[in-house]
């Protein structure tokens, strides 16, 4: 994300207050998305999984639809001490009682979706809170390997151009041409989420968001959802900003 100079801050203050309702909003509805076009049959429900272990924490268990294969949390020692033996959430595909590597990464708040033919999990999580970045990966398995598959490329650089980063509001010259370039020119910083599974053929719905961070200007919190390939990535189908809010109440784990 990129960082906004102090010095500029104060002469954004009015257009911030009058976007923040609309920038908290937009960026509820990338958990609020479902299929327009296309109803699923027996797509899975997502899952939360925890992203930090304790005490208290339990192992996890989540089971594809056919259950020949779970993904597994569990808790693992890190090694550091501080201030007691830390332990962390470890996340694994197993299949058939073994497990498979190399285990998953996630940041904070990840949610899982299996597909509903069994063979490819959707993880989402987020390294910045709540306002992003926001990162969706699909695994899959070859050869008895996990295999991660970057789905985000294509839809986070469609939406930066259709909502460019470090857009100015109308009177204020809050960012400069070289930082204009920056989003332009690394596109990031564009919020990616799983939402829901289709099939026949398979296929994954996704919501790609323009962060609701004053930092991003004056297209921040806007969206638009998108049904991708679920290995390649590639955009089967871009919905108009209408179709998007009509799918808001609909989505998975809401």
């Amino acid at each position: 994300m990129l960082s906004v100079p102090l010095s500029k801050r104060s002469a954004f203050v009015r257009y911030i207050c009058d976007q923040c309702i609309l920038g908290f909003f937009a960026f509820v509805s990338f958990m609020c998305l479902a299929a327009f076009t296309q109803e699923p049959k027996t797509a899975p429900k997502r899952v939360d999984l925890p992203f930090s272990w304790t005490d208290t924490s339990k192992p996890v268990a989540v089971p594809a639809p056919d259950r020949k294969l779970v993904l597994r949390v569990v808790g693992k020692k890190t090694g550091r001490s501080y201030p007691d033996g830390e332990t962390e959430p470890d996340y694994f595909i197993e299949r058939n009682g073994q497990r498979l590597s190399p285990s998953i990464d996630m940041y904070s708040s990840p949610y899982a979706m299996w597909s509903p033919t069994s063979d490819l999990l959707a993880i989402t999580s987020t390294d910045g809170g709540l306002v992003g970045s926001w990162e969706v990966f699909v695994y899959g398995i070859e050869q008895d390997r996990v295999v991660k598959h970057n789905v985000m490329k294509q839809v986070q650089a469609d939406l930066a151009r259709r909502y460019p980063g470090g857009i100015n509001p109308p009177g204020l010259n809050f960012f400069s041409d070289a930082e204009r370039a920056k989003f332009a020119g690394n596109v990031d910083w564009v919020n990616v989420l799983a939402c829901h599974w289709l099939h026949d053929p398979e296929r994954l719905l996704v919501n790609a968001q323009v962060p609701p961070s004053s930092s991003c200007g004056a297209n921040m919190g806007k969206s638009t959802a998108y049904i991708i390939d679920p290995r390649s990535g590639r955009i089967l189908h871009t919905y108009t900003a209408q179709e998007s809010e009509r799918l808001w109440n609909e989505c998975d784990g809401n």
